[in-house]
């Protein structure tokens, strides 16, 4: 498994991955990577249905939001905008 985004990553698991992690991504990000790495496979001749694609979210709740959100701010992921937003959703 190999875990990671865009540029360089992609390119390795199109060549080498049985499995490729996406953390903590969008809807939309996720597709955008997505045709990314099928691009990358077509390139390298290897089927992208052969890579299993997960996506790792992780989850803060400590029962008071403010807290929840305090904890979230201090993982270096939560740092760029759409992962706030992601973040800040209420179910």
């Amino acid at each position: 498994m190999i875990c990671g985004w865009e540029r360089l990553t992609l390119r390795v698991v199109a060549k080498h991955a049985d499995w490729w992690n996406i953390p903590n991504a969008s809807v939309e990000t996720f597709r955008h990577k997505l045709e990314v790495l099928e691009k990358h496979c077509e390139r390298v001749g290897r089927d992208p249905e052969e890579i299993k694609k997960t996506v790792g979210e992780y989850c803060c709740n400590s029962g008071d939001s403010g807290e929840s959100q305090r904890i979230a701010a201090e993982k270096p992921i939560y740092k760029r905008e759409e992962d706030r937003e992601l973040h800040n959703r209420r179910p």
